[in-house]
C-alpha cells in the first residue's frame, strides 16, 4: 500500500538554492482502489448538518471536463458535508486567463460564501481568482502554477485556508511549483506517491479534502433534528 505524506509549508525552507524540507511527518496508508467510498457520509441525513450558505466551485484541468473522476469524487464529499457544489465548464477555451475571467464573472453574481477547488490548469484558475476575490478556502490539486507566458506568476490568495495536494512523480507540473506556492503562502501541503492525475490516490485525496472542509466550512450537529 502507498504512503501519503502530509506537511505544512511553514516548516519548509530553501537553503543554498536547493529545496530542503524540515517538517513533521504524518504518514498514513492509503488504498489504491478508486471504488466509491461515500456510503456512510452520503447516508447522513442532511437535516443533521448545519453550515453557513457556502458553495464549492470546481475548476477542471486543461483538456478534461467539469465532471471528471476527481471532481465527481470530491463533489460527493462536499455535498455530504452540507455544501452546494458547482463545476464550471471551461472547454470553450484552452486559454487559462480567459478561464479566470469566466470564473470571476460567475462569482460576481454569487451571493453565498465561496470555496474554490481546482485541478491542474483549474488550480491556476482558482489561485488567480483567489488573488482578487476573498474566499473561505482554496483547494489545489497538482496546480499548474508559475508557467511561462501565463498571465499571473505571483499568488497571494485572499483566504485563511490554502491546501495543496501534489504527486511526487508529476511529469506535467513540477512538484517544486506546489512547494513554492505552499512555502510562500504557508499552505497545508500533501505529497503523494503518484503522477499528475492522482486518480489512483482518491482515498488519500478524500481524507485531505475532508480535513480542508472541516477547517474552512465547519459543520455543527443540529440538536433539534
Amino acid at each position: 500500500m502507498p504512503l501519503a505524506l502530509v506537511l505544512t509549508a511553514k516548516t519548509v525552507s530553501l537553503t543554498s538554492g536547493l529545496f530542503r524540507a524540515f517538517f513533521i511527518l504524518n504518514l498514513h496508508r492509503t488504498q489504491p482502489s478508486t471504488e466509491a467510498v461515500f456510503e456512510t457520509s452520503m447516508n447522513t441525513p442532511m437535516s443533521t448538518l448545519m453550515t453557513t450558505s457556502t458553495t464549492v466551485y470546481f475548476s477542471h484541468g486543461k483538456e478534461s471536463g467539469p465532471w471528471g473522476i476527481k471532481i465527481t469524487y470530491l463533489a460527493k464529499i462536499a455535498k455530504a458535508h452540507g455544501l452546494a457544489v458547482k463545476s464550471i465548464d471551461y472547454r470553450e477555451t484552452l486559454d487559462p486567463d480567459k478561464r479566470v475571467e469566466k470564473l470571476k464573472a460567475i462569482l460576481e453574481q454569487e451571493t453565498s460564501n465561496v470555496i474554490l477547488a481546482g485541478s491542474s490548469m483549474g488550480g491556476y484558475v482558482s489561485a488567480v481568482t483567489a488573488n482578487d476575490i476573498k474566499v473561505d478556502g482554496l483547494f489545489l490539486i497538482a496546480p499548474a502554477l508559475y508557467f511561462k507566458n501565463w498571465g499571473v506568476a505571483e499568488f497571494t490568495p485572499k483566504t485563511d485556508y490554502s491546501y495543496v495536494i501534489h504527486g511526487w512523480d508529476d511529469d506535467i507540473v513540477p512538484v517544486e511549483s506546489a512547494q513554492k506556492f505552499s512555502k510562500t503562502n504557508k499552505a497545508t501541503m500533501q505529497l503523494l506517491d503518484g503522477g499528475h492525475t492522482l486518480n489512483d490516490q482518491l482515498p488519500a485525496m478524500r481524507d485531505f479534502f475532508q480535513q480542508f472542509l472541516n477547517h474552512c466550512a465547519p459543520v455543527e450537529s443540529d440538536q433539534t433534528a
